[in-house]
């Protein structure tokens, strides 16, 4: 079985020597929070906590559909990914905190289903269809990582 821990990003020394102390714990996982009305930058701080460890895995816990489009998600995602090969992971859901505090309603399953079929396009073949039009993304998963 394996176990992860979740992690409200504090400031950058702090995270780090979480994410150390994770590692050395034994967890598998590292996910953080994603909510711009309450935590840091959850992409910056994830590259904090895979810069400071070796083999554990970090994610997001979790994106969504409405504060951040597709092809900005495939961006910071395949870009950590480059950097940290086979040690990150993507949570979706249909938001939370990060919603609410900008008077804005959860996505519908549809929406979260149509955001992670362009999210994976673009991962994959560098472009996808969202919301009627199509997107290109020049910075993609490395070859043989799974989206």
């Amino acid at each position: 079985m394996k176990q992860g821990l979740v992690l409200t990003p504090p400031e950058p020394a702090t995270l780090a020597e979480w994410a150390r102390l994770t590692e050395a714990a034994g967890f598998d996982a590292i996910w953080q929070t994603d909510s711009q009305s309450l935590y840091r930058e959850v992409f910056a701080s994830l590259g904090i906590c895979l810069a400071w460890t070796e083999n554990i895995t970090c994610g997001p816990c979790v994106i969504n559909p409405l504060t951040r489009h597709p092809a900005v998600a495939a961006s910071a995602v395949a870009t950590i990914s480059e950097m940290h090969e086979g040690r990150v992971v993507l949570g979706l859901g249909s938001g939370d905190s990060e919603i609410l505090n900008l008077g804005l309603k959860p996505a519908k399953v549809d929406e979260v289903r149509e955001y992670l079929i362009a999210l994976r396009g673009l991962l994959k073949n560098g472009e996808a269809e969202f919301q009627g039009r199509t997107g290109a993304n020049s910075t993609r998963f490395p070859a043989g990582s799974q989206t």
